[in-house]
């Protein structure tokens, strides 16, 4: 940052910071409320209700395939909306990534929120856009303006009482009869190392060893107890995640018709729904991948948090809410999913402290 650091935050900013995190706290709220209740009769007659008119009539969605819809979408806006509280109080600290990162969340968090009613959706994607009015933009990129230069367009003028600079000297001729004064001879060149011959050392004194040039060091700040329990902590859930990741492929792939059994089973209606044995292998599949991914990119993103790089601890901190909120939707079903939600919550706590915070940021202030 530049010497305007201390400058103080446009209310266009504050006012944005609080509707962002204010809007996406309620948004948490109303996606785990939504989930809670998609099965039940009311929730399902609407939704049949939905289907069987115009203009979704005609999309051949089943009301099976549509609470799945409405459940995907929900755990969207969730996640979405979890990351964009934590970027929102970023943002208040003048967070330049989490600005940006906040405008990429807007799009998703808005279109899959109208699932939720989209009232609060649309508050936190207007909030979002607020972060780039110019003042706003001014105060993330370090500037200050000058009020009477904004006001002129120009230099300020001169006040009228400041005294006037009177005017400069004329040179004083040369004279050209003269004769150029004789310049002395220049001195002979110091001896340097490897070239001349050096001087004679005083009597008694013992002349210096000659040795590599000595280079300071410098002295890095010692790493936070609080950050490297988080990476730690992100690194045995990942490893778990992704070693029952494998297991769960494992077995998918080794069992398939039992699987697809089990499926039809609990759902009826896929087949009529026109959910084929295929799209329902093909989308298992990518749900197993897409979160193996993620597994590896939250061990990715916490070792580079332990060497210093607090754009990656901001993005562990958006990336384990994000795990966060979708753990909370599904222990709806599957109370034991709750222990991950408080894991989560642990490493967020401890990667939010000022200690890690701010070893972090001096890392990146430091260059190193």
């Amino acid at each position: 940052m530049s010497e305007a650091t201390s400058a103080e935050r446009p209310g266009q900013v504050t006012l944005a910071g609080w509707m962002i995190i204010i809007g996406s706290v309620f948004v948490v709220i109303t996606v785990f409320e939504t989930v809670s209740s998609l099965h039940t009769v009311e929730v399902r007659e609407s939704v049949e209700r939905a289907l069987s008119e115009p203009p979704a009539d005609g999309l051949g969605i089943g009301t099976e395939a549509g609470l799945t819809i409405m459940r995907v979408l929900a755990m969207i806006a969730g996640a979405c909306a979890a990351a964009a509280a934590i970027l929102g109080w970023h943002v208040l600290q003048r967070h330049r990534g989490a600005r940006l990162a906040l405008t990429v969340l807007a799009v998703p968090l808005l279109l899959s929120g109208f699932v939720v009613g989209g009232f609060m959706s649309t508050i936190v994607a207007v909030a979002a856009l607020m972060l780039w009015t110019p003042p706003a933009r001014d105060w993330f990129d370090g500037r200050q303006r000058e009020r009477a230069t904004a006001l002129t367009g120009g230099t300020p003028p001169a006040r009228p009482d400041a005294p006037a600079v009177p005017p400069a000297a004329p040179p004083t001729p040369v004279d050209q009869t003269e004769p150029p004064a004789e310049s002395p001879e220049p001195p002979e060149p110091r001896a340097v190392s490897g070239f001349g011959t050096p001087p004679e050392p005083a009597p008694g004194v013992t002349p210096p060893l000659a040795g590599p040039p000595v280079v300071a060091s410098a002295k890095r700040g010692v790493r936070p107890s609080s950050l490297m329990l988080a990476c730690t902590l992100t690194w045995v859930c990942s490893a778990m995640a992704l070693v029952g990741l494998v297991l769960t492929g494992a077995l998918l792939a080794g069992n398939q018709n039992r699987v697809l059994d089990e499926a039809h089973k609990q759902n009826p209606d896929l087949a009529k729904d026109g959910v084929t044995d295929e799209m329902l292998m093909t989308a298992l599949w990518m749900v197993l991948v897409v979160f193996a991914l993620w597994a590896v990119a939250a061990m990715v993103l916490a070792y580079l948090t332990w060497i210093g790089q607090d754009w990656a601890r901001i993005t562990l901190i958006v990336s384990t809410c994000a795990v966060a909120a979708l753990a909370l939707v599904a222990a709806v079903s599957a109370p034991p999913i709750l222990l991950v939600v408080v894991a989560a919550g642990a490493a967020v706590y401890l990667l939010t402290r000022p200690d890690a915070a701010g070893w972090a940021s001096g890392r990146r202030a430091s260059g190193r």
